[in-house]
């Protein structure tokens, strides 16, 4: 019992390793906006789009393990940081 419990937990954990991981690896593609040199807008959005995509799956899995106990705070805050970062993809075209 005790080492399954712990075996499930190392994998949540690479997990949630996973998710950082590909958000520190993140780069947003910007271009600059008509003649201005200064001004810059975002450019193609389908690579982060798609990490957004991603990550959320694996929150949502680690979450929904009975395993996720000492590991429930830091996706809590993963998963909130995330819902916020897709409300924001989905407002960020209208800006431009």
């Amino acid at each position: 019992q005790i080492s399954v419990r712990a075996t499930q937990e190392n994998i949540l954990e690479e997990m949630l390793a996973k998710v950082k991981a590909q958000w520190q690896d993140a780069e947003f593609v910007v271009n600059p906006y008509k003649e201005s040199k200064d001004v810059f807008i975002l450019g193609s959005l389908e690579d982060v789009t798609a990490t957004l995509e991603e990550t959320q799956v694996l929150v949502q899995t680690i979450l929904g393990s009975r395993f996720v106990g000492p590991l429930q705070a830091q996706v809590d805050e993963w998963d909130k940081k995330l819902r916020l970062f897709s409300d924001t993809m989905d407002e960020w075209p209208q800006c431009q």
